[in-house]
């Protein structure tokens, strides 16, 4: 049982920013639009409509239909760098958002390795038989067990961790290279 338990823990915590970008639990706590995008928007849309009437427009000044679009065309893009801002600040929301969950993800995971480790340090996960011999790293790979030819659970946590990631990192590498 310790030795799925270890597994599928370490598995978790390779895997934890991805689980919480997947679950989307950043959209539960940040709002899809606020109110201030929505009439930014209308804006823009005011905006547009009176940048179309200044073009259609006849019968004008050369100047003062030059004039009247540059102040239209303004009046649009400074409308639209707002609405980006906008968006940008409700995307950085949602960032910050995924960013703590995952590191609370992660906490409770090593927090609950932590306890597994120490608690059950003197038992061992996996005992082999005599007939398979871990010389010259008995020593090492039961340490605070004792018990020969045993692979302790402070040692099972580390080679857990270690492949999870290893194996991680290989397949984002193959991943990118596509």
């Amino acid at each position: 049982m310790l030795f799925f338990a270890i597994i599928i823990i370490s598995f978790l915590l390779t895997v934890a920013a991805d689980i919480i970008k997947l679950l989307r639990i950043s959209a539960l706590f940040s709002t899809s639009k606020s109110g201030n995008t929505q009439q930014l928007q209308d804006e823009l849309k005011k905006a547009k409509t009176e940048l179309d009437k200044v073009l259609n427009a006849t019968g004008q000044d050369r100047y003062v239909a030059e004039i009247r679009r540059m102040r239209a065309e303004d009046k649009v893009n400074e409308v639209q760098r707002k609405l980006k801002a906008e968006q940008r600040k409700g995307q950085l929301k949602t960032y910050s958002v995924e960013l703590m969950m995952g590191y609370g993800f992660k906490a409770i995971l090593y927090i609950t390795l932590a306890i597994i480790s120490i608690k059950n340090r003197y038992n061992p996960v996996l005992t082999f038989s005599e007939d398979i011999s871990l010389q010259p790293m008995q020593g090492l790979l039961s340490f605070p067990t004792g018990i020969p030819n045993a692979i302790s659970v402070p040692i099972w946590v580390l080679s857990c961790n270690v492949t999870f990631r290893l194996m991680s990192g290989l397949v984002r590498q193959h991943l990118t290279t596509k």
